[in-house]
């Protein structure tokens, strides 16, 4: 597998969230930013009792772009934003679930 073998860490950050991350090493070294987004079916209940977002790793304009277009056109998430990796914890709350995940592993409209 071209990037390193995918392996998938749960962690509970200091407030209480989660983040389940299924990044290869070399993944994680080239991730910049993430495009992150709340899925509102998802949220509150299971693995979210507060919200549950996915968040989708960057590591230039032209994936950001690429990102940006096709998270938005799903029509499946609301609250959009750009976040950069060493803050991605911080805009968590307790309760929250945090997905981090490829472009091309994401949940695909139903």
């Amino acid at each position: 597998m071209e990037g390193g073998q995918r392996m998938m860490s749960v962690i509970r950050t200091k407030n209480g969230a989660v983040i389940e991350d299924r990044r290869s090493s070399s993944e994680v070294a080239a991730t910049t930013y993430f495009v992150v987004a709340q899925d509102p079916t998802l949220s509150g209940w299971g693995c979210a009792p507060h919200k549950s977002y996915f968040a989708i790793p960057v590591s230039d304009a032209e994936d950001l772009a690429f990102t940006l277009e096709h998270v938005a056109a799903t029509g499946r998430f609301i609250d959009i934003a750009l976040v950069d990796s060493g803050r991605l914890s911080e805009m968590l709350s307790k309760g929250d679930h945090l997905h981090i995940t490829n472009l091309g592993t994401y949940p695909k409209e139903q």
